[in-house]
């Protein structure tokens, strides 16, 4: 079976929960114009980016087993199953990007707040159109790295056994909640940082002045998608066909 009727199949798979996703964001953007506009109120919305990254994690945590036991039955190599999976994130990751900046454009001429990334963009240029475009390939990395880090938990889930699997579902959302706030309250707040304070400082660091802070945020960003990849190659090797 050759790569791309991989990545057809990879993309059909999920292309419904992608148009749903679609939907459920612009009905609720449209809902909070309509009833703010009725009410005189202000617009406010949550990161569409940061929604987008959620959906993705959670996309390729179900992105592996099923398109797993149907490819290896089709004599596909594990090789070119990776491959794949790397070219259908790709694809779905920048669609998904696309859309979210023209939706992030179309929604600033009604709310002021900006996205994360929008604002780490625009720290970088007061040009629009450059800020649109670095706002786009920051939000595919960002995505592409979600993805790829859902499938590399999954993959993990797969290979482990059913304490190793307890472990982790415990720990992660265990540090998530609790370790966090912790390290936040008695390890950063008295070294006079905050742990939280990563996009400020992102922010400065990429300023009109200092165009190397954005190139290392580009580098800090492959560099983790790239170790990502590499991570879920091995576990592709190794994983067994049930």
């Amino acid at each position: 079976m050759k790569i791309s009727p991989s990545v057809k199949f990879h993309i059909s798979s999920i292309k419904n929960a992608i148009v749903v996703f679609y939907i459920v964001i612009v009905a609720t953007m449209g809902t909070g114009v309509y009833l703010t506009q009725r009410i005189q109120g202000v617009v406010k919305f949550g990161d569409i980016s940061f929604s987008s990254i959620i959906f993705l994690f959670v996309i390729g945590i179900m992105f592996f087993r099923t398109p797993f036991n149907m490819l290896m039955q089709s004599s596909m190599t594990r090789k070119e199953l990776w491959k794949s999976f790397i070219i259908s994130s790709l694809i779905i990751s920048a669609f998904m990007s696309a859309i979210d900046t023209i939706m992030a454009v179309v929604s600033s001429f009604i709310i002021s707040d900006a996205s994360i990334v929008s604002a780490i963009s625009g720290a970088y240029t007061n040009n629009a159109g450059l800020s649109i475009i670095n706002t786009f390939f920051l939000q595919l990395f960002l995505y592409m790295i979600s993805f790829s880090s859902g499938y590399f938990i999954r993959l993990i889930y797969y290979r482990g056994n059913n304490l190793f699997r307890v472990i982790i579902s415990v720990f992660v959302p265990t540090f998530l909640l609790i370790g966090l706030p912790v390290l936040e309250t008695y390890v950063f707040i008295p070294m006079n940082c905050s742990l939280f304070s990563t996009v400020d400082f992102l922010v400065r660091a990429i300023s009109p002045a200092n165009i190397l802070g954005l190139l290392f945020l580009y580098v800090f960003l492959f560099s983790n998608l790239a170790l990502l990849s590499l991570f879920n190659k091995l576990l592709i090797k190794r994983a067994e066909v049930r």
